[in-house]
């Protein structure tokens, strides 16, 4: 579905916004998911794969591993599977999170 382009989330603003939430989660040493992202971000992406392709490069670039799997409370993923992570170095405390 698409979006007025006054509404369209710029990519890499996204992206970039993303990661930060991302690393604020991983600093917290706890498991969390794509719901957890989706809650502290203030739009979505221009494409919901973001989602994914996201926790791809933060797996990537070594903040957070893969901790399992758990059925997905979003509704629109009708129960599918969503992956499960931690940060790799947790903080015991982390600031905005």
């Amino acid at each position: 579905m698409t979006r007025p382009a006054v509404l369209e989330t710029d990519p890499a603003a996204w992206r970039a916004e993303a990661l930060e939430v991302i690393e604020r989660l991983a600093a917290l040493g706890v498991p969390f998911g794509a719901q957890s992202l989706r809650e502290r971000l203030p739009t979505p992406p221009h494409h919901p794969n973001q989602y994914g392709a996201v926790f791809r490069v933060a797996r990537d670039r070594g903040l957070i591993q893969r901790a399992g799997y758990r059925v997905s409370s979003t509704r629109t993923r009708r129960g599918g599977t969503q992956a499960v992570w931690v940060g790799t170095n947790p903080t015991t405390y982390c600031k905005g999170a």
